[in-house]
This record gives C-alpha cells, structure tokens and sequence, in this order.
C-alpha cells in the first residue's frame, strides 16, 4: 500500500478510499487484538486531539481518551485529501464537524483561549470549531485527510465507547 504515496501520478479517488482505510484500520488494529489477548490492557495509550467552541465562542483545545471499544463512526459522505505547506494558518473556522487524520507531517492548533496541541502520535483529531471566534493552525509537510460526520455526531459518547 505504500507504493501508492511513491508513485508519481494524481491521487485517484480509490487511492484516497485505500488510505483512509489504513489510517482507520490503525485505529480498529489494537481493539482487534486486545479481543484476541494479542496486546496487554495497560499500558496502551488511545487518544485524540479535540477542537471545540463554547457557549461563549472561544475555542479551545485538549487531549481526550480514547476507548478501546469505539463504535464505527457514521460520516456525513464529505471526505477529501488535504496537502498543506503553509507553516501558519491565520484565524479561521472550520468548514464542517469533522475527523482530521494526518498521514505525514505536524499538525498543531491553538484555541482562542491561547492553549497549544500537537496532535497526537497517530495523528487523529475531531475538529468542531465551526461557530466559535476561530483557532490558529501550525503545519509542518501536513498531510491530512479529513472526514465530515453529521451534525448529531456526538464526539465526547463516542470516544467513550458508547454509541455516537
């Protein structure tokens, strides 16, 4: 599978859909193997970086646990594959409720509240700063790929293990 980020061609849509499959396999891998005594239970660290507005539009950032028994996640169709070079993106929103997985690279966001996170090892964050006051982005060589889910997707039950 690696063959596909060598090859010197444009990234075809069944490309993408076999490297979203990977980055989400990497996620699915330890709950498989804990299921079948493959791994200890201590000492494995799942988490996630997560990007939020509150009631007051700021924005903030943190590191959030990762259950080993989450469920599937519904998407809302819209996934695309982002290339970023730029060092620094100024204030902005996101666009859309979504997974940020990174493939390559740095990816690091500062809330409106002035607190700075890299996303973890693995790269997966949940970006929901649609309506706040916005967040800065700090990328090094990012590659993201990033997965819309709709508007009732709850993060918080999810990455505790229950339903979303």
């Amino acid at each position: 599978m690696l063959e596909l980020l060598k090859k010197e061609r444009p990234v075809e849509r069944r490309d993408l859909l076999q490297l979203t499959g990977l980055a989400l396999t990497g996620l699915a891998a330890p709950q498989i193997a804990l299921a079948q005594g493959a791994l200890p239970t201590s000492g494995l660290d799942l988490s996630f970086m997560h990007l939020w507005s509150d009631e007051n539009g700021d924005t903030h950032v943190k590191l959030r646990p990762l259950a080993k028994t989450v469920k599937p996640v519904p998407t809302s169709g819209t996934m695309n594959l982002h290339f970023d070079s730029r060092p620094f993106v100024a204030i902005h929103k996101a666009p859309m409720r979504m997974f940020v997985i990174t493939l390559q690279g740095e990816f690091e966001i500062e809330g409106s509240d002035g607190t700075r996170l890299k996303a973890p090892k693995g790269g997966l964050s949940f970006i929901e700063d649609i309506t706040g006051k916005g967040h800065m982005a700090r990328l090094t060589d990012a590659v993201n790929i990033n997965i819309g889910v709709p508007p009732s997707f709850d993060v918080l039950r999810w990455a505790s293990g229950e339903e979303a």
